[in-house]
């Protein structure tokens, strides 16, 4: 996907044209394209793809739009909950899912309100049932650090927090604009997104973003089982917990990072202090070996339970289902 401030997208849009000619990204996120309702969406057509706007009508300026490409299922989101920002927003489908698109214009030096109609939008689209979340905009906060935004000047914090309770997570640490990062790109349900900063687009100042995004692989399908969790040691639990050397998160500087690693930790010593009747895999061609190793790690786990053994029976558990993985077991066993 691209993400550009254009500052005035009439004048450029043959520049943009050429742009997604040549790239053909799937998403086109568009800030500041100071359009006017006078101006029909004819003028500006970029072929195979569809235009979805929202122009600031009260003074110069503002205004946002998102192209896609018209293989992709769409539909525009009309929600009055976010009529109180200069916003555009989407809806792409999916073949089992959907993707909330949303692309935002923060004016600059925002005040305290506009900070708390920020915080307050994304806690709202976080509630919201589509499955992924993607949001681009300016938001204009050159103040904060985005590689140790818990640094930050008092008056953003309680949207950094909010963010971060709310499952976002931004993505853009590097500048946009200048020697300052303005530009941001922020999801939820996302696995993974790479992104790259280049020059400035034709006539602007902020640089061109071209990103990519991974989704969750699509699990394979198997009787749906519910954990008994009261079947759990919770003694053994309590002592590996005791026993954990939690220094990776309380000495991070990422919020976000340690909150990834208090979870996951968490959850791999829950889910594998489960009763082995609910740690079922789906059905695979598992070499010998492993299974092995998996029965081997699944009794020391409900004899002596420590960390090292619940990180090593997770571990394993995951390169299974990692396909890659099965890949090369599959070759090993050819030869």
């Amino acid at each position: 996907m691209l993400c550009l401030n254009i500052r005035s997208l009439l004048p450029k849009i043959h520049h943009l044209r050429t742009y997604a000619a040549i790239h053909q990204p799937d998403v086109i996120f568009i800030t500041e394209t100071w359009c006017k309702n006078t101006i029909p969406d004819d003028l500006l057509d970029i072929p195979d793809y569809t235009l979805f706007r929202n122009d600031r009508d009260s003074k110069r300026g503002g205004g946002c739009a998102i192209f896609t490409r018209t293989t992709h299922s769409t539909n525009p989101l009309n929600d009055d909950h976010l009529n109180n920002i200069d916003s555009v927003w989407l809806v792409l489908h999916h073949r089992q899912s959907s993707t909330l698109l949303g692309c935002i214009y923060q004016p600059p030096t925002p005040t305290t309100d506009d900070i708390n109609t920020l915080r307050n939008m994304f806690e709202y689209v976080s509630t919201l049932p589509e499955k992924y979340k993607i949001i681009h905009g300016d938001f204009n906060l050159p103040s904060i650090d985005w590689k140790y935004p818990i640094a930050s000047p008092t008056i953003y914090l309680p949207l950094i927090n909010s963010t971060v309770l709310s499952d976002w997570q931004q993505h853009i640490t590097e500048p946009t604009r200048q020697q300052n990062t303005l530009d941001l790109i922020f999801t939820s349900g996302i696995n993974y997104l790479e992104y790259a900063i280049g020059p400035p687009f034709p006539s602007c100042d902020h640089r061109i973003i071209t990103a990519k995004i991974t989704y969750p692989p699509q699990k394979t399908t198997q009787t749906a089982t519910t954990p008994k969790y009261s079947a759990i040691d919770w003694n053994k639990f309590v002592n590996i917990v005791l026993s954990t050397d939690w220094s990776n998160v309380f000495l991070s500087k990422s919020i976000t990072e340690a909150t990834d690693a208090f979870q996951s930790t968490l959850h791999s010593v829950i889910t594998t202090l489960l009763p082995p009747s609910n740690q079922r895999t789906s059905k695979q061609n598992i070499p010998r070996n492993i299974s092995k190793k998996i029965r081997r790690l699944r009794k020391a786990l409900h004899v002596n339970a420590d960390l090292i053994t619940v990180i090593q029976y997770n571990k394993t558990i995951l390169d299974i289902q990692n396909p890659q993985i099965q890949n090369l077991h599959n070759e090993e066993k050819k030869h």
